[in-house]
């Protein structure tokens, strides 16, 4: 707890002089918290205080549909639309995606069929959604096989079948694997 980088930016707060950009960078400051719930306030186009699928696909325009989808299906949602604590979760998830709490958070998404480990029929599930929305804006083609390969390559699974969570955390690219899965722009950024 004492190392934990949430600690630093809490002993952060207590400095007398903080700039506006260092604490629009503290998630515990009161203008991160504003800008996280100006954010939850303009994706809730109906205003009805929930945000469905539709408002929080607007959150980032390269997330793909399963993606959006599957969130929906594993967090905690009321009649279908996501309150702002889980809105909340998951922006911390989204803009700490270096962290084993959020790797554990995309690991309940991503792992379908929960089972502990993500296969090629899984990858490709979520490929083929960030290939289709890549060709809709550019005109390359992409194989999903030799994305797979490179998706293995960064990962280093103990089995050469899946990877696993632990696989995801000790590689240390486990943010950009889960990036590359589920947001188009985050897998044109790498590529």
């Amino acid at each position: 707890m004492l190392t934990s980088p949430i600690l630093a930016e809490l002993y952060e707060l207590r400095q007398p002089s903080m700039s506006i950009e260092d604490a629009l960078q503290n998630w515990f400051s009161v203008q991160s918290s504003l800008r996280v719930y100006d954010q939850y306030l303009k994706l809730d186009q109906d205003k009805n205080g929930m945000l469905n699928k539709a408002e929080l696909a607007r959150y980032s325009p390269g997330l793909t549909t399963i993606f959006i989808d599957r969130v929906f299906e594993e967090l905690q949602t009321f009649e279908g639309e996501m309150d702002y604590k889980t809105f909340l979760d998951f922006v911390l998830a989204m803009e700490n995606k270096k962290t084993p709490q959020s790797l554990h958070y995309f690991w309940r998404i991503l792992d379908v069929f929960h089972k502990g480990a993500i296969d090629t029929f899984v990858i490709n599930m979520f490929f083929r959604q960030v290939i289709s929305k890549l060709e809709q804006r550019i005109q390359t083609e992409y194989k999903v096989d030799d994305l797979k390969d490179e998706l293995w390559d960064m990962a280093k699974p103990v089995s050469e079948h899946c990877i696993t969570l632990q696989d995801l955390i000790k590689c240390g690219v486990g943010h950009t694997v889960v990036s590359m899965l589920i947001d188009a722009k985050a897998f044109y950024d790498y590529d």
